[in-house]
């Protein structure tokens, strides 16, 4: 196994990275060693200099790549050559000391509350389960502020009605618990006895249509 694949190895078992991010890894330092052979045949992970990775970044934005992609990129590069300085394969890390280019800060896009009000009184979500299931996932992940990604993999166990509150299992398995209005614990609970009724026990909070 060589050193690229034992790192990527490392972040999967031992680091428990989510398959997107280890895939997200190995497709950057692919990219990378690929550029890499074309301008030194020879090289080899033990042997990449400050200049290299450097070249790198700079082809990269000549070829138009957002900031935000070449910090993700560089940031795989830094992942795998601090695993080799900590395994000692390498005597420094040629990251090090890296000027990356400056992200542009983007503000936050809110919904108004007059807007979401307005959404749920006028849009026309069906008097049937779809409907009542459609309009309390738009007020759920309003209010809580939840990811799509977390509220379509919310179990029954998570939520507790009795409570007020949802517990949310985020990027790399951290936890969080958001609190519910009493308002809202009873529009869930509306939720979950309509879901109940259409014999539902698949054990998601959420559920398709059958």
């Amino acid at each position: 196994m060589d050193i690229k694949e034992s790192f990527l190895q490392h972040i999967r078992t031992g680091k428990r990275y989510s398959r997107h991010t280890v895939t997200s890894y190995k497709n950057d330092l692919n990219q990378f060693f690929s550029w890499l052979e074309e301008s030194h045949p020879r090289a080899t992970a033990d042997r990449v200099t400050h200049g290299d990775v450097r070249g790198w970044m700079v082809s990269l934005l000549e070829n138009g790549a957002a900031t935000g992609t070449v910090h993700r990129k560089i940031s795989a590069l830094r992942a795998l050559f601090r695993y080799m300085l900590r395994n000692e394969l390498i005597k420094s890390d040629p990251v090090a000391g890296l000027k990356l280019p400056k992200k542009k800060r983007q503000l936050p896009v809110f919904v108004a509350e007059e807007a979401l009000t307005r959404l749920l009184d006028e849009f026309r979500f069906g008097d049937n389960f779809s409907g009542l299931r459609d309009r309390t996932v738009v007020e759920f992940l309003y209010l809580t502020g939840m990811r799509r990604s977390e509220l379509i993999n919310l179990r029954d166990t998570d939520v507790d009605l009795s409570a007020g509150q949802v517990r949310v299992t985020g990027k790399r398995d951290k936890q969080r618990i958001i609190p519910f209005s009493a308002g809202f614990v009873r529009s869930l609970q509306s939720y979950v006895s309509a879901r109940n009724e259409q014999g539902f026990t698949t054990g998601w909070f959420f559920v398709t249509d059958r």
